[in-house]
Formats: C-alpha cells, structure tokens, sequence
C-alpha cells in the first residue's frame, strides 16, 4: 500500500463527522454514517460515566463526530450533541438549561428568572422563589406565602381552609337547629 495514501487515509480519520445510523442501547455502540462510509458499532459519549451515571442514547439521524484514535475508524469515540436542521436547538435562551422530548414534554431550569419548569402537553409545573404553581387543562394551583389557592381563589390560609364557605345540614338525629357554621 502507498505509505502517503495510507497517511491521508488516517489524516481524513482523524475527526470525522456524520449522522447516527442504528444505535444498540444494550451495549451503548451506535454506527454512524459519513459519507459512503458506514461505522462498525462503536461506543458513543454520555455525559457521565462514573460512580454517578447520567446516559442519553443518541438519536438515528441525530449529527455526530467520530474520534479515531491513529484515524483507525475500527477505534472511534461518537460524540453527539451536534445540532442540526432535522433537530435544530430548541430554543435560544442562553440562561436556560433544558430537556425536550420527542412528545413536546421538556423540563428546565431558567437561571435568570430563578424558575424550574416541567410541561407535558396542558399540563405545566413551574417553582421559583416565591411559588410552586401547576396548570392543567384550564386549572390552576398556586402555592406560596400568602396562602394555596385553586383558580385565583384562596383555598387556605396559615392551616385553615377557608375556600370553603358554603354551609352543612346537621344530620344524625342532633337536636341542634339549622345549618353548621362556616369555617373556623
């Protein structure tokens, strides 16, 4: 083999980016197409591999990098994480980190605005500061200092329920006339 095209083999090896083909989450090896080449199974990066493991399978189509080692592709590292027009960035908030999901569900925590939000669909999950509050289907249910209300309307307050106002018939056989009184 001519040693020069040997060397530019490796050379273009090296660093080498393509798109995820078939992943194997069972062994974590994933193979990639670039160009007209196509990968044996290789391992993929997550982001934490240790004590304390945090793992993202990629995505088929999703954009890597494979790290070859001597440009010996039989040796390569996939990086993923490389945005493209088929899974663009989801946002352009540089103070939000997030998770989105193929459903629309997502998850983040803004470090501006000091707000961890959790949506699925109608439903959302939001805390800061001052309040937890979740939204679903056109209700709503906010907590902080002043008290829990449901709706916009004050359900209790310092322990005791006062949302309630309506009142109760005595039943029972008590000798007590009417209604009960309203909430202490």
């Amino acid at each position: 083999m001519n040693p020069i095209a040997e060397l530019h083999r490796r050379l273009d090896n090296l660093l080498r980016p393509g798109t995820i083909y078939a992943v194997d989450a069972s062994q974590a090896r994933c193979r990639v197409k670039s160009g007209e080449l196509l990968t044996d199974w290789l391992p993929y990066f997550v982001h934490r591999a240790g004590s304390r493991r945090d793992v993202e399978h990629p995505t088929t189509g999703e954009q890597c990098l494979v790290l070859s080692p001597s440009g010996e592709m039989a040796a390569g590292l996939v990086l993923v994480g490389i945005n493209a027009d088929q899974y663009p960035a989801p946002h352009s908030n540089p103070a939000l980190h997030s998770s989105h999901f193929a459903d629309g569900a997502w998850f983040g925590y803004d470090e501006a605005t000091h707000r961890l939000r959790f949506v699925n669909g109608p439903t959302e999950i939001s805390a800061d500061r001052t309040a937890i509050s979740m939204v679903s289907n056109g209700s709503s249910i906010v907590i902080n200092e002043a008290g829990i209300f449901f709706n916009g309307l004050l359900v209790a307050h310092g322990g005791v329920n006062i949302g309630n106002t309506h009142k109760h018939p005595i039943t029972g056989g008590s000798s007590a006339p009417g209604p009960t009184g309203g909430p202490q």
